[in-house]
């Protein structure tokens, strides 16, 4: 005959004391219900008051398309040719160039410089005229840089606390973006075609002599282009406007969470409360019963 299982001592503990009561836990919630209100509207009282105090963000965008160089292609190919004249590389940028361009410390700096905004970027810029604390809050609090992978369109967003400021920047970055692109292609063919320049009287070969005028022709082109054109490197698709809605602070959602964070510690507060009174029950009980 199977003898039933033994059962492991309990030692005094019962497992049906772990059971949540949730009726017991409402009548707590609900007897204590005034502490929780409290903490959930000093909450929100408190991230209301402090979301006035925020001044208003506004973000103003442009979105720009990379404009691809067709022109640098048969140049490259006659660069892989004659290694002799390949030291001239370089002829265009590309739309990686373009981005990290925009992304760059070096433009950030001369952006800067050139608008004269380190007083308006950093407040103390009297006792701290470091460009580089300029370029900190710039990159890390007015423009983002932003690339779509599958599209390629770039978008560049400034935020500010003036609307007509901040629209009147980010059309700054996009057309500067350009000029620098394009100043940097011109230094570049300039300097190309006085190279070549000096090397076609220099060589005898009929074959290298051609090479050479086929690249003086790419790097005329190059020229032509750059200075004909404004948008050298990024396409302007949809310029920034003056944005009507500030981004920041969103003061309803602050003093939503503010409120729910509140009600949360509420909670907590209540349930340690009636731990603490539990526990001191039981030992003013346990201390009258050895008495």
């Amino acid at each position: 005959m199977n003898e039933p299982n033994p059962q492991p001592p309990t030692f005094g503990y019962d497992p049906a004391d772990d059971e949540i009561d949730l009726w017991e836990l409402w009548d707590i919630l609900w007897s204590e219900k005034w502490w929780i209100v409290g903490a959930s509207l000093l909450f929100g009282a408190g991230a209301a008051g402090y979301s006035l105090t925020l001044p208003p963000v506004y973000d103003a965008k442009v979105v720009l398309s990379p404009v691809q160089q067709t022109q640098a292609s048969g140049a490259s190919s006659l660069l892989a040719q004659f290694a002799p004249i390949a030291g001239i590389a370089g002829i265009s940028a590309s739309p990686q160039v373009g981005l990290a361009t925009l992304q760059s410390t070096q433009f950030a700096e001369d952006f800067i410089t050139r608008n004269k905004l380190l007083p308006v970027l950093v407040e103390d810029a009297e006792k701290t005229s470091d460009i580089r604390d300029g370029v900190r809050v710039f990159h890390g609090n007015v423009a983002k840089i932003s690339s779509d992978v599958k599209t390629g369109l770039v978008t560049i967003t400034v935020s500010w606390k003036d609307p007509v400021v901040a629209a009147a920047w980010a059309n700054e970055l996009a057309k500067s973006a350009n000029d620098t692109l394009r100043d940097r292609a011109l230094a570049t063919a300039e300097r190309n075609l006085a190279y070549l320049k000096a090397e076609l009287p220099a060589t005898t070969s009929v074959t290298v002599q051609q090479s050479i005028g086929r690249l003086l022709d790419q790097e005329m082109q190059t020229v032509m282009l750059a200075r004909g054109n404004p948008e050298y490197a990024f396409k302007v698709i949809d310029p920034a406007k003056v944005p009507k809605t500030r981004s920041s602070p969103k003061r309803t959602q602050m003093t939503i969470i503010a409120v729910l964070a509140g009600g949360f510690l509420g909670v907590l507060f209540v349930f340690i409360r009636r731990a603490i009174r539990s526990r001191r029950e039981s030992l003013a009980a346990a201390i009258a019963t050895k008495a």
